[in-house]
């Protein structure tokens, strides 16, 4: 009889502590469970979207930069084909400065910032481990260095055919020694930057980094 009795009051217990169990489970561990769940894929969508617009941004500046060389080149090509007199040639230079112009103001309203803003936005919202952060500084800091240099390759090109010096001669024409060293440097210049990207983007994407609040 005493063990019925102990039977039914373990019955009795279960049946009362497993809906309590549930409640507790249900008012404060489940909900902390599911939040660190949530925070965790936005965490990972953050730093998989990061990963991707640096390699969009810089898709972005190569491909004006190659406006710029391929607007040169064509200039050159097309003044030669048309045989321009003394004069034509400097009323083309004219046209050719101002289209080159606008076109280098539009590279220089998004070469610039947006490396910048990739540091602030992994401090704010802890994408990043402290460690990660220098590392992207460091990155980030070549990066502008090789766009820095990248668009100061063009440079000399450029000048020289907005320039009085300018000539289609054969014998004057410095066109082909100045595209080929920009070129080479271009060349150059692309493959440290391609590596940067994927230096940057992998440190995003493979990131583990758990912040505590």
């Amino acid at each position: 009889m005493q063990e019925r009795a102990e039977s039914w009051l373990r019955v009795l217990a279960t049946a009362l502590l497993v809906p309590l169990i549930i409640v507790i489970l249900s008012n404060y561990f489940i909900p902390s469970i599911i939040e660190k769940s949530n925070k965790r894929e936005a965490l990972r969508a953050a730093r998989l979207k990061k990963s991707l617009d640096v390699g969009d941004h810089n898709k972005d500046f190569t491909t004006q930069l190659h406006r710029l060389k391929t607007m040169m080149q064509m200039f050159n090509g097309l003044n030669i084909r048309r045989k321009l007199s003394e004069a034509q040639l400097r009323g083309a230079q004219d046209a050719f400065q101002k289209e080159y112009t606008n076109q280098y103001l539009a590279l220089d309203e998004t070469a610039w910032w947006w490396y910048g803003e990739l540091q602030r936005d992994a401090e704010t919202y802890d994408l990043l481990s402290p460690d990660e952060e220098k590392k992207l500084v460091e990155l980030t800091q070549k990066y502008g260095d090789n766009v820095t240099a990248a668009v100061g390759t063009v440079g000399p090109l450029w000048s020289y055919l907005s320039s009085s010096e300018y000539s289609l001669r054969e014998d004057k024409n410095q066109f082909g020694t100045l595209e080929s060293k920009m070129n080479t440097d271009l060349t150059r210049l692309y493959d440290d930057r391609v590596q940067l990207v994927r230096e940057i983007s992998k440190l995003f994407a493979q990131s583990q980094y758990e912040p505590e609040h």
